[in-house]
């Protein structure tokens, strides 16, 4: 068991700081506040809440339609990649900052020990492209602008195709034909990294975690949200509701031309004895030009194989009436098309990989995708009562340590809320396909539609 509620202290800088730059305090703060998704975002944010000055009197409900850990939530898996490799300056500093806790370097952390027992692994990332192809813009730029922010960071350029094969330490095999290594980065256990969260959380005393589905979002008479209408008919009142529900999010608000929920591509291989000794050294291997990444879990001896693209679609009428809005569908197995990619992948980088190896299982990662990749976090325009805090499409993980104080610093109105203009309400797009960049096709491609079998 980690360590209790004795060395959970209110008193780390960043919670003193939002204490002494928010336009609230403890007077005007919501007497009852209800988070409805216990992911990350979810999770993080009741931990900050619950440590804040400002809010010692608020009541803190944490409400999810699935038992914790949910198994079809994106927070809860065997990995996630923990990178400072960003074409982006803001979310280089946000990864360098959350790396700080994930290394155990800040003592006084809330979540110090969170990389503790397994649950961070440092071996590099190897980051690569294939010339000519959509990708290498993002490479380029993000080893320019990692190198800048944090010249202290071993990073090795990787000029051609036996640079990265040497790098990716696996005797020879390997994907792209150029890119970098930051020997800085690693992955985390989110399954793991997530447990520990909720015992942090569980140990503040201050939060209360109710088992539930938000079928709907509940209005007073002037229009102001003042909870949630569970499936089960139970009303659950709040003075603050917060949304952090992820990929469902776009199912209970309109959200059209602001987020959709894509469904990501994830397998698992079993590796033979002779294979995990090829594999011991491997840092994560990520080729942009096809979106396919690895990352090799020593304890377990499996290999993740995944791919971060434009996803799939499974559009739907949700219960307001809306139609052909993506929702997540999960407990299948990913399509043939992909588990075709997949393998051509694997033999890459394990060229003696018989044909007839089957995947210990896959499934399918339900991102909450905005247009540029920045998350929604943020007050709802027209929806008095109500937060926002999703919209990670895919890429939040390796944020989890410090997300919360960030998020609560908004909610806050802190001066000191630096994500705030980033992590703002956005604009409606025409449609929604992630355009930062680091996605397969570039510039986010088509998504394609899933049909499952029935």
């Amino acid at each position: 068991m980690d360590a209790g509620p004795e060395l959970i202290s209110s008193a780390h800088p960043s919670l003193i700081a939002q204490l002494n730059s928010s336009k609230c305090n403890e007077r005007n703060s919501p007497a009852s506040i209800l988070i409805v998704g216990s992911g990350e975002f979810g999770l993080t944010t009741a931990l900050f809440l619950a440590l804040s000055p400002l809010y010692t009197s608020t009541e803190i409900t944490v409400l999810d339609r699935l038992p914790f850990p949910a198994v079809d939530g994106s927070s809860i898996d065997s990995s996630r990649i923990v990178r400072t490799d960003y074409s982006s300056p803001a979310y280089v500093a946000l990864c360098n900052s959350a790396q700080k806790v994930w290394r155990g370097l800040d003592a006084s952390h809330p979540l110090h020990g969170i990389g503790d027992e397994g649950r961070y692994t440092e071996l590099g990332l190897v980051l690569t492209a294939n010339e000519g192809e959509e990708g290498v813009s993002y490479v380029d730029s993000s080893y320019r602008t990692v190198s800048t922010v944090l010249p202290e960071l071993n990073l090795e350029l990787l000029p051609t195709r036996e640079d990265v094969q040497r790098a990716c330490k696996l005797g020879g095999g390997g994907t792209g034909v150029r890119g970098y290594a930051n020997w800085s980065s690693g992955w985390a256990d989110a399954e793991k990294a997530m447990i520990f969260l909720r015992e942090r959380v569980a140990a503040t005393g201050r939060v209360r975690f109710q088992t539930g589905e938000a079928a709907s979002l509940n209005h007073d008479p002037t229009g102001r949200v003042t909870g949630v209408l569970t499936s089960a008919g139970e009303e659950l009142h709040a003075a603050l509701t917060i949304l952090a529900t992820g990929a469902w999010t776009p199912s209970l608000l309109d959200l059209s031309g602001r987020s959709i929920a894509t469904g990501q591509v994830l397998g698992y291989l079993p590796v033979t004895l002779a294979e995990a000794q090829r594999l011991e050294a491997m840092p994560v291997v990520f080729n942009l030009s096809t979106g396919i990444f690895f990352i090799y879990h020593q304890a377990d001896k499996v290999l993740k194989v995944a791919r971060h693209a434009s996803g799939y679609l499974h559009p739907q009428t949700t219960r307001d009436g809306r139609e052909g809005v993506s929702t997540p569908l999960t407990g299948i197995e990913i399509p043939e098309d992909a588990q075709r990619e997949f393998y051509a992948a694997l033999k890459e980088i394990l060229p003696d990989l018989p044909e007839d190896r089957k995947m210990e299982k896959t499934r399918m990662c339900w991102y909450n995708d905005t247009a540029t990749g920045d998350f929604i976090v943020s007050n709802h325009p027209t929806k008095p009562g109500l937060f926002l805090a999703t919209g990670g499409s895919g890429h939040a993980f390796k944020f989890l340590p410090v997300l919360g104080e960030h998020i609560v610093a908004i909610l806050s109105g802190s001066a000191d809320a630096g994500y705030k203009d980033l992590w703002a309400w956005p604009e409606a797009a025409d449609k929604v396909v992630n355009k930062d960049g680091s996605r397969a096709g570039g510039d986010g491609g088509e998504h394609l539609l899933l049909c499952p079998a029935t």
